[in-house]
């Protein structure tokens, strides 16, 4: 157990009174508590077990969860890579849904005047998906290189990391819903939707990769990044370092893919 907090009660007086508030992150729930020492000498009077409302006690039970600090760097690493198994499944299943969708109204809009909220009608979804699923990439490292960027003692660091990192995610999808309705004459067709929908994700994916790989030089410039981590044998540092350029290679990967007719289109023509 850590101790998170010391309150003294009536001090100066026979009547003060020392309370220990105790905590833990090795159990989700029932190893915390509060020890009541008098302040005179001492002595334990009481011991308080950790004890909360349901929302509060869901909240520490699901922090714990996320954070999961019980667990050992084998055990971290998989649930990382659970993580990651799971946006993925999440991602492609929403990218098909789309995609039923983007066919169903592309047929709807046969024969019938076009303009910029029929084509947003028939083609936000999908667009709405690149803002989400790669937007997030790039916001995501928005936040990070805000983290890096941003004076230490700044006011409000915590809360302009924030603020950049769902402003960054914002513009994504103004970006993303904004091309079909200032270029709804270029989704004229399915197979002209299909192209520019491509081009989105190339696009972004591309600017989420390069985002990713500005922050690994401003890491390597500002922190000393690998080097200085190899020099301290500082193996959590060295493991980011090497997620990074992971993800650069893959968002690179993604952009390229994007940028291609699916397998599928490819064997047709």
């Amino acid at each position: 157990l850590e101790i998170t907090a010391v309150t003294v009660r009536d001090p100066g007086r026979e009547t003060a009174k020392v309370e220990i508030s105790r905590s833990t992150d090795e159990a989700l729930w029932g190893h915390a508590d509060r020890l009541h020492l008098s302040g005179i000498d001492g002595s334990l009077l009481g011991r308080q077990i950790e004890s909360a409302p349901p929302a509060a006690a869901t909240y520490r039970i699901m922090r714990i969860l996320h954070e999961i600090k019980f667990a050992g760097p084998g055990l971290r690493w998989m649930v990382f890579l659970m993580g990651l198994g799971s946006c993925a499944v999440i991602a492609t299943g929403t990218v098909l849904w789309g995609v039923k969708r983007r066919l169903r109204h592309a047929r709807e809009l046969v024969g019938r005047p076009q303009g910029p909220l029929p084509t947003l009608r028939a083609y936000g979804v999908d667009c709405f998906n690149v803002a989400v699923i790669a937007g997030i990439g790039f916001a995501s490292t928005s936040y990070v290189l805000a983290n890096r960027l941003l004076p230490v003692g700044a006011t409000g660091r915590a809360e302009w990391e924030v603020a950049v990192f769902f402003l960054s995610w914002l513009a994504c999808g103004l970006w993303a819903l904004g091309k079909p309705l200032v270029q709804w004459r270029r989704y004229g067709s399915e197979p002209e939707a299909r192209r520019a929908i491509r081009s989105l994700w190339s696009r972004l994916w591309t600017a989420s990769a390069a985002m990713a790989l500005v922050l690994l030089i401003v890491d390597q410039t500002e922190t000393g990044g690998t080097m200085a981590a190899l020099g301290r044998g500082d193996g959590i540092v060295l493991a980011i370092e090497a997620t990074i350029v992971v993800v650069v290679f893959a968002m690179a990967f993604a952009a390229y893919r994007s940028s291609r007719p699916a397998w599928s289109e490819a064997r047709r023509t």
